[in-house]
């Protein structure tokens, strides 16, 4: 049976044109892996995978946090509080997979973290779309 395609939804755009691109990519890049994945690619490219979504996801946060204090959200502690425990979760992979600790199944382990990825978007982000979008009005 086929996988459902990875999609960016336009309901998942948080008003931000630099932090909806960077979503953006992260959808293009678990789709890059799972066809990969799909096509016989071995560990190394879900090692290079973890390596570079925890850089980009780090860099992403850092940029988040900082859109979020320049226009005072007030959930910035929480906010910063739930991507410290998604970078944990990503690093934790990462470092298993640096020492040969592979997941049963690669592709679940991509679906696990991007799932995880869609929920912050969903439920966490979603929190500060609002907010973003009274401060550019007034």
């Amino acid at each position: 049976m086929a996988r459902e395609a990875v999609r960016w939804r336009d309901s998942f755009s948080v008003g931000d044109p630099h932090i909806d691109d960077q979503h953006r990519q992260f959808f293009a890049d678990v789709e890059a892996v799972l066809d990969a994945i799909e096509r016989g690619a071995g560990m190394e490219a879900l090692i290079a995978f973890y390596r570079d979504f925890h850089r980009a996801l780090t860099g992403h946060f850092h940029d988040e946090e900082a859109l979020l204090e320049r226009t005072n959200f007030a959930g910035l502690a929480e906010h910063q509080a739930e991507h410290r425990a998604l970078l944990d979760s990503v690093g934790e992979i990462e470092a298993g997979l640096a020492v040969g600790r592979a997941p049963i199944d690669m592709g679940r382990s991509v679906h696990h973290v991007f799932m995880a990825l869609v929920e912050h978007l969903v439920g966490v982000d979603m929190q500060f779309k609002a907010h973003l979008l009274a401060t550019r009005q007034s």
